[in-house]
C-alpha cells in the first residue's frame, strides 16, 4: 500500500499547480462549492465567493503575488502544503495518457505556449488534449513553449491537426506522381508555419517513387523561375551537338564514299553502320543516350538548393499553403529545449513561402550534403505529337510546336528531294525515307553531302527556334524541354543528411 508520505509528495497540490492549465477556474469553483478534497479524501469547507482568497485568485497577477499564499492560509487556517489538496482526485492533474505521440506534443506545446503568451484558450482543442497528460508532460511543454517564445516571439498558435489527405495536394504534385498528402506544418501562427519533430524520434525520408520524382520536378520549376541559367544554355547547346553527332556519326563524306560502292563491295562493318544509321528507333535511342548524359542537374548546387527547399517546405506540393512549412523546429523532451531551429525561408516566416522565395542559409548549407540520383526514360505516347509551350500574344489561346521527333519527320517529309524520289513517303518512317532518297541520289550521281547537310541545317534551325521559346517559359522551362525531347524523369533516389531527417 502507498504510504501517506508518498501520497503527499506525489498527489498534493503546490502553489504553482493552482495556475496550470485551467486549474485556477476549477479551483475557485470547487472551493466555493466545498468540493475540494485532501489526499485522505476529506472535504475542505466551502469558501465565500466574496472572500479575500477568491478575490486574489481573480487577479491577473495572482500567480506571482505572495499575498495570495497568505490569503489562502488565512482562509483555511493552514498553508496549501498542510492542506494537502489531492491533485488527481480534484482533477488538477491527470493520471497520464501514456507515451505522448508527435501530435500529443504539438498540443501540449501549443497549449502552454498560448498560456504563456497571454492567449489561454486560443486553441481550446489543444488545451483539452494537453490536459490528458500528467504534470511532467505539461511542465516540459511549458519549458519548450518558453524556448519557442525566444525563437518566434509571442503570437497565438494553432495546432494544425489537418490529417493526411490527397485533397491537400496541388495538381502539379499529383501530375508528377505524388500522393502523400501529409502536411509539413504541425502548428502555425500569423508569422510561422512550423514543422516539428522530437529529438531522437525522427524517421528517414520517404523513398516513395512519386514523392521523389515530384520533388525533383519541383526543383526544376524553381530553377526555371529564375531565368535561363548558364547550365540551361549548356544543356541546349549539348543537345544540338548531340543531334549533329548522332546524325553524322558516320560522316557524310564516309557515307558518300560508301555510296559509290555496290552493296556487295561494302565491308560487313560498313554495311551494318549504314543499316544502323537508317533505322529510326536506333537513331532515337542513340540520341536519347547523348541527351541524358547532359541532364545532370543533381550535380548543380542551385538544383540541390531548390530540391532541399521543396523537400522541407512542400510549397509546390500543397494547394493549401498552410500545409507548407516555413521553419523546422526540433525539441528535446528531456531538457525542454529547442535543439534545432532551421529557417526554411530566409527568415523562417510564412510570408516567405512563395513561387520564387529567398531560401534560408541553413537550408543552403544542408543542401550541399544532399545527394540525388535520377534516371530518365523516353516518354509514352506518340513522339511526334505537338507540345503546348505557352500562351499566344492574346494570352487566351496556346501556340503549339512539334516535338524534336516531330520536327525531324516534318522536315524529311517536306523535303523536295524526298518528295520527288520517294513515292510512298507518308507510309514510311523518317529514316526509311532518307534511306530511299539516299539510294536514288546515289544512282543519279548527285551530291549526297550537300543534300544531307541542308536537311540537317533546316532541322537544327527549327530546333533552335523551339529552344528560344522554351527559354521564355519561366518555371515551365524544363517541363517544356522534357516534353520537346519526349523524355520523363522515371526514377529518383535521394540521400538526405541527418540534419533534416524527420522533417521530410
Amino acid at each position: 500500500m502507498q504510504s501517506f508520505k508518498h501520497s503527499l509528495s506525489e498527489g498534493a497540490m503546490g502553489y504553482a499547480d493552482v495556475f496550470k492549465r485551467n486549474n485556477k477556474v476549477a479551483f475557485i469553483d470547487k472551493a466555493v462549492k466545498g468540493e475540494l478534497v485532501d489526499v485522505k479524501g476529506k472535504k475542505l469547507p466551502p469558501v465565500d465567493p466574496n472572500s479575500e482568497l477568491i478575490g486574489f485568485l481573480n487577479r491577473r497577477d495572482a500567480e506571482n503575488n505572495k499575498d495570495f499564499q497568505n490569503a489562502l492560509t488565512r482562509t483555511y487556517g493552514k498553508s496549501l502544503t498542510a492542506l494537502a489538496i489531492d491533485k488527481i482526485e480534484n482533477g488538477f492533474s491527470t493520471q497520464g495518457a501514456g507515451v505522448a505521440s508527435g501530435a500529443d506534443w504539438e498540443n501540449i506545446i501549443t497549449s502552454n505556449y498560448n498560456r504563456l503568451c497571454g492567449a489561454e484558450g486560443f486553441d481550446s482543442d489543444a488545451d483539452t488534449e494537453s490536459e490528458k497528460f500528467d504534470d511532467w508532460h505539461n511542465e516540459t511543454g511549458e519549458k519548450i513553449a518558453t524556448a519557442f517564445i525566444k525563437e518566434i516571439g509571442k503570437s497565438p498558435m494553432t495546432q494544425f491537426g489537418k490529417g493526411k489527405s490527397k485533397a491537400n495536394l496541388s495538381h502539379f504534385w499529383i501530375g508528377h506522381g505524388g500522393s502523400d498528402g501529409t502536411p509539413k506544418t504541425d502548428m502555425f501562427n500569423k508569422q510561422y508555419n512550423i514543422s516539428l519533430k522530437k529529438a531522437g524520434g525522427s524517421q528517414l525520408a520517404s523513398g516513395a517513387k512519386g514523392e521523389t520524382v515530384a520533388t525533383y520536378n519541383a526543383a526544376l520549376e524553381y530553377m526555371g523561375s529564375n531565368g535561363v541559367t548558364p547550365e540551361m544554355e549548356k544543356i541546349l547547346n549539348m543537345i544540338e551537338e548531340g543531334f549533329q553527332k548522332i546524325a553524322t556519326k558516320h560522316t557524310v563524306g564516309a557515307l558518300s564514299d560508301m555510296a559509290k560502292k555496290t552493296k556487295g563491295q561494302l565491308k560487313p562493318e560498313d554495311a551494318a553502320a549504314v543499316a544502323q544509321f537508317t533505322e529510326t528507333q536506333q537513331f532515337h535511342t542513340d540520341l536519347n543516350k547523348e541527351i541524358k548524359k547532359h541532364l545532370n542537374f543533381e550535380r548543380q548546387p542551385e538544383f540541390l538548393k531548390w530540391y532541399t527547399y521543396e523537400a522541407m517546405s512542400g510549397y509546390k506540393k500543397f494547394s493549401d499553403k498552410t500545409c507548407a512549412a516555413s521553419v523546422c523546429m526540433e525539441f528535446n523532451a528531456d531538457n525542454g529545449k529547442v535543439s534545432k531551429f532551421i529557417e526554411v525561408t530566409s527568415d523562417g516566416k510564412s510570408s516567405g513561402l512563395k513561387e520564387n522565395p529567398s531560401v534560408g542559409s541553413k537550408v543552403i548549407g544542408i543542401s550541399s550534403k544532399v545527394k540525388v540520383y535520377a534516371a530518365y526514360k523516353s516518354g509514352g505516347g506518340n513522339p511526334y505529337s505537338t507540345l503546348r509551350l505557352g500562351l499566344t500574344e492574346d494570352n487566351k489561346t496556346f501556340e503549339t510546336t512539334s516535338t524534336l521527333a516531330g520536327i525531324i519527320r516534318e522536315e524529311i517529309i517536306n523535303d523536295k528531294i524526298c518528295n520527288m524520289l520517294v513515292e510512298d513517303i507518308h507510309q514510311l518512317d523518317e529514316f526509311a525515307i532518307v534511306k530511299k532518297a539516299f539510294g536514288k541520289l546515289k544512282k543519279m550521281g548527285k551530291d549526297i553531302k550537300i543534300w544531307f547537310n541542308n536537311l540537317l541545317t533546316r532541322i537544327l534551325e527549327k530546333v533552335k527556334v523551339v529552344f528560344d521559346k522554351i527559354k521564355n517559359m519561366g518555371s515551365k522551362m524544363y517541363e517544356a524541354l522534357f516534353g520537346f525531347l519526349n523524355i520523363t524523369v522515371s526514377k529518383v533516389k535521394a540521400s538526405i543528411p541527418k540534419d533534416i531527417e524527420g522533417f521530410i
